[in-house]
């Protein structure tokens, strides 16, 4: 990094794209809306000094770090896992427009449960969480050529790792034989999950939602976001703890505050 002009600590990586005061923080970071909002971002940050100086350097940075590390690991492709719709927006439309885009879905149920137990929030609150990065997501692909993107289905993954495996690297245009399903078997870089440091045997799909979301908050979760969910190909068959007439009845008792949860 420093051989491409930039001050590096493991500790503060600094490329992530915040501002450096309150506007400019304010409008890079606002979550991803319609095509005229975002042409007023883009017009806001190019146009306010500040905020135009800080992309820019983000940007710059961004792709230092990721030809530093390429460089040192030898490698010619660059996963980013962050997960930040925004960021991929911003990559997308000033550095890597070719860049291919891997989108996971997974049972909302499944994803709003880790939600409430990472973060220790009730199921209202998680479930207006993945409705909004369900959004967030739907607009930044809605931008990008359908052959840049792969859908990838969790549970399939969990099902046939090898063969879900094998579409990844054919869309990434990989040599699959250069993988590997043992995620210990291989050197990882200073990016990531500190799950990389763990011996991990397989993988397994995790479905402790089934056993640990009850009632309220199953029925919380249809109410909030049972549609986005159906419109993902998951339907509300099989409902763990809670039947689905036990559902809709609580969304019946609670129209009101569930309205007002999912419009804030």
């Amino acid at each position: 990094m420093q051989s491409r002009g930039h001050e590096f600590s493991p500790e503060s990586f600094d490329t992530t794209f915040r501002g450096r005061d309150w506007l400019s923080d304010r409008v890079m970071r606002t979550s991803l809306r319609g095509p005229v909002l975002e042409t007023l971002r883009q017009t806001a940050i190019h146009l306010f000094p500040p905020a135009r100086h800080r992309y820019r350097a983000l940007l710059t940075r961004n792709l230092a770090m990721i030809e530093s590390i390429c460089e040192i690991t030898g490698g010619t492709h660059f996963l980013d896992g962050s997960k930040d719709a925004v960021r991929l927006r911003y990559l997308l439309e000033s550095a890597f427009p070719d860049a291919r885009v891997i989108f996971l879905l997974r049972d909302g149920r499944g994803q709003a449960c880790s939600y409430m137990r990472h973060y220790n929030v009730p199921m209202k609150i998680a479930a207006k969480e993945w409705v909004h990065t369900q959004l967030e997501c739907r607009r930044v692909l809605a931008a990008i050529p359908e052959s840049q993107c792969l859908r990838v289905i969790y549970e399939d993954l969990c099902r046939d790792p090898e063969r879900i495996m094998g579409e990844i690297y054919d869309f990434l245009g990989l040599d699959s034989q250069l993988g590997s399903l043992t995620y210990s078997a291989k050197d990882h870089h200073i990016l990531g999950n500190s799950m990389r440091l763990r011996e991990i045997k397989g993988v397994r799909q995790d479905e402790r939602w089934r056993k640990d979301l009850n009632r309220e908050d199953l029925a919380a979760f249809e109410a909030i976001a049972g549609d986005h969910n159906r419109s993902l190909g998951y339907h509300q068959s099989e409902w763990g703890n809670c039947s689905e007439s036990q559902a809709h009845d609580w969304a019946g008792d609670n129209q009101g505050n569930v309205r007002n949860a999912s419009s804030q």
